[in-house]
């Protein structure tokens, strides 16, 4: 017959009061406590063991588990660093070890710690996505692209999961390979990661690919996803004057400059140049050749003194 916890904690105590320093008994009681939702009590248990053995790999991996448990990522991480520190060989422990830095936003951390599962695992899905994803996070874009490569290849299905797309979207623009970026984009998006920033990175995409006016368009759906984004109406008008679209630019500038509280001369100037093109002259084009440099002045961004 199986034994109470209740009954089992009490005796486990016992125990603890009468050697107070068995790590074992301490790793227990911890468990013990764990398993009636007693948390507090447990972490102080098993940290207590870890503090008389600390080489004790069971007392560490269950402490990780339990700060986990409670929240604690920065304080899960600690501890199965150490677990893994004694044995490193423990593969689980390092996927541990990788998912809770992740939560602790130590994304480096998290790809240092997937490279070791991928080391075991060459084919781990989930290593490879979330560390793919992880080493995104942390900027390491070859990484990323190979391990994310690497998942599709042994999971097919990934191809439609928008953020394995916008991951290698964004890590083939920072290799400078437009065209795949490009592509990238449009899974990512028509996959669910749509939001008005990757509409934005979208359209830098397909202006560095020479395709402005499919820009235009991108700029324009991140208006509508975050109508008080100040930058969109302005990179729009900036891209449609370029298209020599006075009419458009005009539009768009008004809307940004009715988004900006802090409305300047210059930006007023910008529009009322817009105003006239658009209004008075017949041949558009070639006014804007000779305006171009006025134009792009006003709509620069202001630079911003510091105080000697």
């Amino acid at each position: 017959m199986t034994e109470p916890v209740e009954e089992t904690i009490a005796r486990l105590r016992a125990s603890v009061t009468a050697n107070p320093n068995n790590p074992v008994t301490r790793l227990m009681l911890g468990r013990a406590y764990q398993q009636v939702g007693r948390i507090d009590e447990a972490v102080s248990s098993v940290q207590r063991a870890t503090t008389l053995k600390t080489d004790y790999y069971e007392a560490f991996v269950t402490l990780g588990g339990l700060h986990r448990q409670k929240g604690d990522a920065s304080q899960a991480a600690n501890a199965f660093a150490t677990a893994v520190k004694v044995k490193p060989g423990a593969t689980e422990i390092w996927l541990e070890l990788a998912k809770a830095r992740s939560d602790a936003g130590d994304d480096a951390g998290a790809a240092d710690a997937y490279a070791k599962v991928i080391e075991e695992r060459a084919d781990d899905v989930e290593a490879l996505r979330d560390g793919g994803l992880a080493s995104h996070r942390a900027a390491r874009h070859e990484t990323a692209e190979t391990w994310l490569s690497r998942a599709i290849a042994c999971s097919p299905e990934l191809e439609r999961d928008g953020r394995v797309q916008l991951a290698l979207a964004r890590s083939a623009m920072a290799a400078g390979r437009v065209g795949a970026a490009v592509q990238g984009y449009a899974k990512a998006i028509a996959h669910g990661a749509e939001d008005a920033e990757v509409r934005r990175e979208e359209a830098e995409a397909l202006v560095a690919d020479g395709r402005v006016a499919d820009a235009v368009g991108s700029l324009a759906r991140a208006g509508v996803l975050a109508p008080q984004r100040t930058d969109l109406p302005r990179r729009q008008g900036e891209l449609e004057r370029d298209l020599e679209r006075l009419e458009d630019a005009r539009a768009s500038f008004l809307r940004w400059t009715a988004l900006a509280p802090d409305e300047t001369p210059a930006e007023r100037s910008l529009i009322e140049t817009l105003t006239e093109l658009t209004q008075s002259v017949d041949d558009a084009g070639a006014v804007v050749s000779s305006m171009h440099s006025t134009v792009s002045s006003l709509a620069r961004p202001r630079p911003v003194y510091e105080p000697a």
